[in-house]
């Protein structure tokens, strides 16, 4: 009712060196790395799932070898789909745990697929501003909705709207300092993971206890000094 949005649980990053072992062709002058490529790690005996927050291109190098440094973010990637109509506007993501730094969104009909951002306030948005608004639902899950045409453009009635977001573990991907690959990445089977930086910041859903301390005064200052 405050219009407060709790902190969402967050996937710890690790940064790893990639090294592939055969050197690249005369017709390769790099490797491409897809988002959401999936790594996995042990951690007390426990597997998680870390995976590319976007897709990397790793140049070849003066001895014609690939090599480079990306960030793999724990958390196992989802996708819903929901059909925008008059009677339905917001959706209720289903999973707890979500990163919402995570979330893209797109509303697509027929062939015309249309990007959506997050707003996260209403200063920056005008009626044909192709936004999406987050707001904190009933047990710890959070609801998508779209603007009224006055403080952002809605998608096309009978649009369907694709949600992409990772589901996280929080702090319990934190430390993880050992990757295994997937069989092929960028197209080559053969290479080598080496840990730059083990996993660090992940965290945890806002709990009830900060959402009291928090709210009321990000309410009072509504993004004033």
């Amino acid at each position: 009712a405050l219009g407060y949005r709790p902190r969402s649980a967050q996937g710890a990053t690790a940064n790893v060196r990639i090294s592939f072992t055969s050197p690249a062709t005369f017709a390769e002058r790099s490797l491409n790395i897809t988002k959401n490529s999936q790594f996995t790690a042990s951690i007390n005996g426990v597997s998680y799932i870390f995976v590319t927050p976007k897709s990397y291109s790793i140049s070849a190098n003066s001895t014609n070898g690939f090599n480079g440094y990306i960030n793999i973010v724990e958390g196992t990637p989802l996708t819903h789909r929901f059909l925008y109509t008059a009677a339905n506007t917001s959706f209720v993501l289903p999973n707890v745990n979500v990163d919402t730094s995570s979330i893209t969104i797109s509303a697509t009909v027929g062939s015309n697929n249309q990007p959506f951002i997050r707003a996260d306030d209403i200063f920056s948005v005008n009626s044909i501003s192709r936004v999406y608004f987050l707001d904190a639902d009933r047990g710890n899950l959070y609801k998508v909705h779209f603007g009224d045409g006055v403080y952002g453009a809605a998608p096309d009635n009978n649009s369907t709207v694709t949600v992409n977001y990772r589901v996280c573990n929080g702090t319990r991907g934190n430390g993880a300092n050992q990757f295994t690959g997937p069989g092929t990445l960028g197209g080559k089977s053969s290479y080598s993971i080496s840990v730059a930086e083990r996993g660090s910041g992940g965290t945890s859903q806002e709990p009830i206890d900060s959402i009291r301390f928090n709210a009321p005064r990000a309410f009072q200052t509504q993004n004033r000094a």
